[in-house]
Order: C-alpha cells, then sequence, then structure tokens
C-alpha cells in the first residue's frame, strides 16, 4: 500500500485528498474484493491509517499495473539486496509479459486489484520490506544490508547509498507522516506501539495465503523524526498484523530496560 500510494501521488491519480467509500467489500463486475472491516469514507491519510482495502483498490485501477511495477522495482522489490549471505530470493514483482511468459494468461483488472495491496502473484522477502522502508526514510536506493562488520581488524568495505529515488520529498515527507499516524492515531492499526519514550512510524500488513493463517507484518522506523532505525517484524502464518505488533512491543520494551535504544 506504500507503493500504490507513491505511484498514485507521483503519477497525479491522486491527491491526499481524494477520497473513496468503504463498505466493507468491492464489486469489479461479479467478482467480490475483501476489505478486513467497513472503513467509510476515507482519505489518503486514513486509508494507510486504517489499511483500508477498497481504498487502495481504486487507487491500484486508476494507476494501472505498468505504474504500479514501475515503483515497485524503483522501491528495490523484484532484485535481491546483494546481503552478504549464501543465497536469497530476488521475490516476484508481476506484470502483463512476465504472466502471458510464466502462465500464458491474459492480465486483468482484478490482477491489478491484488496488486494493489501486495496480495496476487507479488512476492516480497522481510529484507526487501526493510531496504523498501529505508529508501522512503532517506530517500535513496542502493543500500546494502550486511551482517559482517570485520573479520579480525579488518573492516569490511560496503557499497554507499546509490542513486536518489526519483520520487519527489514531499511525497516521501507525507507517506513517513501517514506512517506515523497508524502509530499515534488511536484508530491506527499499530497504535499499540505509541510508546511514551518511543516515536515509531509503520505499516501493519496481514497477507493471505493460500495454507494455514495469514502472514501478519510490521514494517516500520524510528525514531519518527531523523530515523536510525529500520525493521521488520514477520510472523509466518502468525495470523491478525496485530500480532507482529505485539512481537514488535515486547522486542522494544526489551530495549528500551537494557539501553540498546
Amino acid at each position: 500500500k506504500i507503493i500504490t500510494t507513491l505511484a498514485g501521488l507521483e503519477s497525479g491519480k491522486i491527491s491526499p485528498f481524494t477520497s473513496f467509500f468503504c463498505k466493507g467489500s468491492f464489486f469489479l463486475g461479479a467478482q467480490e474484493f475483501s476489505c478486513w472491516e467497513p472503513h467509510g469514507m476515507q482519505d489518503l491519510r486514513l486509508a494507510l491509517m486504517h489499511s483500508c482495502n477498497v481504498y487502495f483498490y481504486h487507487v491500484g485501477l486508476l494507476v494501472g499495473p505498468e505504474i504500479l511495477n514501475k515503483y515497485a522495482r524503483e522501491l528495490g522489490l523484484g532484485n535481491p539486496t546483494n546481503i552478504d549471505l549464501l543465497s536469497e530470493s530476488r521475490g516476484l514483482v508481476p506484470s502483463r509479459l512476465q504472466k502471458k511468459i510464466a502462465k500464458n494468461e491474459s492480465w486483468y483488472s482484478g490482477d491489478t486489484v491484488n496488486f494493489s495491496i501486495g496480495q496476487g502473484d507479488i512476492l516480497v522477502t522481510p529484507l526487501q520490506m526493510v531496504e523498501l522502508m529505508s529508501a522512503v526514510v532517506n530517500g535513496a536506493t542502493g543500500i546494502r544490508p550486511h551482517l559482517v562488520k570485520k573479520i579480525e581488524n579488518k573492516e569490511l568495505a560496503y557499497s554507499q547509498p546509490g542513486a536518489k529515488l526519483k520520487i519527489k520529498p514531499e511525497s516521501l515527507e507525507r507517506v513517513r507522516s501517514y506512517l506515523r499516524s497508524v502509530v499515534v492515531d488511536t484508530t491506527g492499526t499499530a497504535h499499540i506501539l505509541d510508546i511514551a519514550d518511543l516515536s515509531i512510524a509503520g505499516k501493519t500488513g496481514t497477507v493471505q495465503v493460500s495454507k494455514g493463517k495469514p502472514h501478519a507484518w510490521f514494517v516500520g522506523f524510528l525514531p519518527a523524526k531523523n530515523p536510525r532505525l529500520v525493521f521488520c517484524v514477520f510472523l509466518e502464518n502468525g495470523g491478525s498484523s496485530y500480532n507482529a505488533c505485539v512481537v514488535a512491543k515486547e522486542m522494544f520494551m526489551t530495549m528500551l530496560a537494557e539501553k540498546i535504544l
């Protein structure tokens, strides 16, 4: 939904004041696409704050799959992060051509609807989501995550941040402020993380899968102004994203007690 937000703002298809009404589901022809609850009238800030599927279905259809694909790749999805591990998945950012080659099927509007909320064929790793959030925070790409700092006394050299994102700074700043609302607003999906001694911002995600409970996500950064830490809490088949927020809270409370933060 962060990608769909930026794609909508940057393409001029939506403004922060663009609003859609969520009655709990969305019909595309005879096909029904659900939201996790009826949200009523939502503008962009409220839609991110409440993680309203219906809002982003509308935006995805306005933007189209080509622009969604462009911004997903701009933010690092579909490519390995090149972390210093033996292997890494590159994930998958779907497109008309990719679907035709992989499945010999045409692209339909329902594919765009799924893409707009991170469902359907799209595949990402938790590390890619950390890279994406890092890009939103600092406006740069090419940040290579790494595990090894030095071997004996020899510091290892890692690439520095690469080219700036081709996204307006004001769009990124608006997204960052909205991600703070996800936590501080009493109706935000991550309000449990409104911790007095911290200033957390982020985005929840509850991802349906073919088998078992949904995956639970919370990806964020802190402090909200001048962030020093970007993180991802991912619970495979963990159910509601609320569960990922509970784990994040336990983690940060422990870090506070240990004076790590």
